[in-house]
């Protein structure tokens, strides 16, 4: 028989014993912010695609109160759409909002569209007490895109 003998401990099966804490270990400092990473990445992409999205339907808008009023309905649109939801996404607090700029002589009329959001982490850490200070990570994450656009029917 190989293996063990009487006098010296055997080696086998030592290491079973720390694969949990190691397991856990691994979770927490490797997978989890490796997911939480990798859906803000998503959720940067998806933010941006909306933003230019906003932005051109803004400019197309007859009138001034017909922009903004798009961009009311957009960041209501935003809190109810599911893929939004699932990638923890919501407008910021300051909400959407909207100026025009260049209506000079001199200048084409121009929107301004300014779109924040607010970003939380795929996973939830926010009960780890180092952890729940890191943005991206751990902490609600801010990304605010400025998109300006010409305005294509000039009457305001």
């Amino acid at each position: 028989m190989r293996g063990c003998h009487r006098s010296a401990r055997c080696q086998r099966g030592s290491s079973i014993a720390e694969l949990g804490a190691s397991f856990y270990a691994f979770c927490f400092c490797v997978l989890i912010p490796t997911i939480n990473v990798l859906g803000f990445a998503v959720s940067i992409s998806y933010c941006y695609f909306y933003s230019t999205v906003i932005a051109d339907r803004v400019a197309q808008s007859m009138s001034l109160k017909r922009a903004q009023r798009i961009l009311a309905e957009s960041e209501a649109e935003i809190e109810i759409n599911p893929l939004a939801r699932l990638l923890k996404i919501a407008p910021a607090k300051g909400g959407f909002s909207l100026q025009t700029r260049g209506t000079g002589s001199d200048e084409s009329p121009r929107y301004m569209v300014r779109t924040p959001f607010a970003l939380k982490p795929a996973i939830e850490l926010s009960g780890i007490p180092i952890i729940n200070e890191i943005p991206v990570i751990g902490k609600e994450t801010s990304l605010t895109f400025d998109k300006s656009r010409d305005m294509e029917h000039e009457s305001l």
